[in-house]
C-alpha cells in the first residue's frame, strides 16, 4: 500500500526546500514596546554583522552541505508577527552580505 503524504503547511513548504541545508535558522527581532528603536536597529545590526563575520562564513563553508537557510521573523506578541526576510540560501559572502542588504530594508 502507497503510503500518501500530507500537504505541508505554506510556512513550511518554505522552509523544506532547504534541505540540503545543515542549519536552518530563525531569528527573531523583538519589536514589542518594551525594545526602543536603538535597540531594535541593534539587534538587526548585530544579526549582520555576526551573519558576515570570517569566522562564521568558515564555519558554514566547513558544514557537510556547506549552506545555511536564514530567515528574520518581528515579533511583538500574539498579535503581530511579520517576515522581514523569508528564508534565504547562505553559503558565501555574496549571500550574506545580500541578506544583510534585504535585513536593513
Amino acid at each position: 500500500m502507497r503510503q500518501r503524504r500530507l500537504p505541508l503547511p505554506r510556512a513550511l513548504r518554505a522552509a523544506a526546500t532547504y534541505d540540503r541545508a545543515d542549519l536552518l535558522l530563525v531569528l527573531a527581532i523583538d519589536m514589542s514596546y518594551s525594545i526602543g528603536p536603538e535597540d531594535g536597529r541593534l539587534q538587526m545590526e548585530g544579526y549582520r554583522a555576526a551573519l558576515c563575520d570570517p569566522q562564521v562564513l568558515d564555519a558554514i563553508a566547513s558544514g557537510i552541505y556547506g549552506a545555511i537557510g536564514v530567515a528574520v521573523i518581528a515579533w511583538a506578541g500574539i498579535g503581530f508577527q511579520r517576515v522581514m526576510v523569508p528564508w534565504t540560501w547562505i553559503t558565501e559572502r555574496g549571500d550574506a552580505e545580500a541578506w544583510g542588504a534585504e535585513l536593513a530594508h
